[in-house]
């Protein structure tokens, strides 16, 4: 039987595997990332594992947070993410400047950090009754907003989680809060 390209084709499990395996076929659920322009990732550690688990995608490691592309995601390899969502969080920075996984439905800022964290926090969000943002996976578009956002995010210091939430607080970036699902 001869196949074409975009033809579906019903198979057992083994064949699939094969298929994909040596490139005669591709998962239509799976992103093409080498069409994915302007965009790239800088992991906080572990590049290559990032590199595997995001093939072609541009990876720089670094130590700390930064834009080195359009459209950047940081992510730190040893958090959980799902990768499934890649191309729709950079496809969400079309609109806006930030988009970032909310770690939890049931923890708010108020149980998190200590308490010096938290009273600072406090003192800059005014309410702690929130939910708070990972800071190992954010999506970000290269703009003045998200400069600034990883600057004074640098300069809060501390607990990251908190640090990110008053630095968010602070510069106002145009954001998404991401569903929680998105950390896997």
């Amino acid at each position: 039987m001869q196949y074409f390209p975009g033809d579906w084709v019903e198979v057992g499990r083994q064949q699939a595997e094969t298929w994909l395996a040596t490139g005669q076929a591709e998962r239509p659920d799976m992103p093409d990332m080498q069409y994915l322009l302007g965009v790239g990732v800088v992991a906080l550690g572990q590049p290559e594992k990032a590199q595997k688990i995001l093939p072609g995608l541009e990876v720089v490691e670094a130590d700390e947070p930064a834009l080195l592309f359009e459209k950047t995601l940081i992510w730190n390899p040893k958090a959980k993410f799902q990768t499934d969502f890649i191309a729709d969080g950079f496809g969400l920075l079309d609109t806006w400047e930030v988009a970032i996984p909310i770690v939890s439905y049931k923890k708010l800022a108020r149980d998190i950090g200590t308490q010096e964290e938290r009273d600072e926090t406090e003192r800059v969000i005014r309410d702690l009754r929130v939910p708070f943002y990972s800071p190992d996976v954010l999506f970000l578009r290269d703009c003045r907003n998200s400069q600034e956002l990883l600057r004074v995010w640098d300069k809060e210091g501390g607990d990251t989680r908190l640090a990110l939430l008053r630095a968010l607080y602070q510069v106002k970036p145009l954001i998404l809060a991401l569903p929680v699902h998105w950390l896997g």
